[in-house]
């Protein structure tokens, strides 16, 4: 065999080796694009805090004490009443099934609030960014429940738990004590007895 063909022949054997690397190693095809594409994008601090924060409130649900503090305030209705242009039952239930001229138990009333709950719970989870305690968390969840989850995350209470200070988001419950009447809007001593309520079962530690 002439040197010139000789080094063809090894010039070969060479590329059916590598072609079969290749193929025993799919991911470094592609001019190792593929590589790239599997890259993880590591979390940012508020992501994974979020996710901590979430799974130390994982098995919180309301407490008795909150329960109570809110079944006080909203009080039990058996006949669906009107309200803010929503028809209510129950301590203050809303949802498409309600209606004008619609009655139920105290049964259904306990199992309507325990279901609002829950989802008020998970919302709870998904925006707090600070561990709580289960007193913390079950004010904050019947403050939303009051409030609604909107009025909740553009909060003053929310914005300065999640910034650290506890005692100022505690005193911020008492921002939402006024109701509108007549176009105005003004303090509501029923309001202010609740969110007081509300507010001494966050700080009572746990």
């Amino acid at each position: 065999m002439s040197e010139l063909n000789f080094v063809f022949a090894l010039g070969f054997l060479v590329s059916v080796a590598f072609a079969f690397y290749l193929g025993e190693h799919p991911e470094l095809r592609a001019n190792g694009r593929a590589a790239a594409h599997q890259t993880v994008q590591p979390q940012t601090n508020t992501e994974a805090e979020a996710s901590l924060t979430a799974a130390s409130m994982k098995h919180y649900v309301t407490n008795d004490a909150a329960i109570n503090i809110l079944k006080s305030h909203e009080g039990l209705a058996l006949d669906a009443y009107p309200e803010a242009g929503y028809w209510l039952i129950g301590y203050g239930h809303k949802g498409r099934q309600v209606h004008h001229g619609m009655t139920i138990t105290a049964l259904t009333a306990e199992r309507y609030l325990r279901q609002d709950l829950r989802s008020h719970e998970d919302y709870i989870r998904s925006v707090v960014l600070v561990p709580l305690n289960e007193n913390e968390f079950s004010a904050l969840v019947i403050l939303s429940y009051n409030i609604g989850n909107g009025a909740f995350r553009n909060s003053t209470v929310l914005r300065l738990l999640n910034e650290g200070d506890r005692r100022a988001a505690a005193d911020a419950f008492l921002m939402w004590t006024k109701v509108k009447r007549n176009g105005k809007l003004t303090v509501s001593a029923q309001l202010t007895g609740r969110r007081e309520a509300e507010r001494d079962l966050f700080l009572e530690s746990r």
